[in-house]
């Protein structure tokens, strides 16, 4: 339990701790972007996509590192996405991957022990770039 606890911590803090710095009014993304919530919606209108598309996209790619990295419980990794319930997280991951969560992170199992082995890059550059993803993650479903 201690375990799994530092773990979700360390995957929850950075983005609590910069959501705490923020103006809870504003829409985060927008704001650090600089940008109008409508300009914003007009330029990923013009690039062919939309928030919403990009927030999927986000959290399917979150979703499976998540899923291939750690041992978060599904209940933790869809409140670190945003979602809302479980099961919202549970149908959206079969319509991506048209396999459960469990399914899916049993199949990477052997790929994630190769990978343990085989790693060379150093836990500190590791542990920035996880932050800065969940960083991503954090603003993307405060503008939902």
């Amino acid at each position: 339990m201690v375990n799994r606890n530092a773990q979700l911590l360390s995957v929850l803090l950075p983005g609590l701790e910069l959501a705490a710095a923020k103006d809870e009014q504003e829409s985060t993304l927008v704001v650090d972007l600089r940008l109008a919530l409508s300009e914003m919606q007009r330029r990923l209108g013009g690039l062919g996509t939309s928030y919403q598309d990009v927030l999927d996209d986000v959290r399917q790619r979150s979703a499976r590192r998540l899923l291939a990295n750690t041992d978060l419980k599904m209940g933790e990794i869809a409140f670190v996405l945003g979602f809302e319930e479980v099961n919202s997280f549970m149908r959206a991951f079969q319509a991506w991957a048209r396999t459960t969560p469990a399914q899916w992170r049993a199949s990477q199992a052997p790929r994630r022990i190769a990978r343990q082995a085989s790693q060379h890059e150093g836990p500190a550059r590791s542990r920035k770039r996880t932050r800065n993803q969940y960083y991503l993650v954090s603003l993307l479903t405060r503008v939902s």
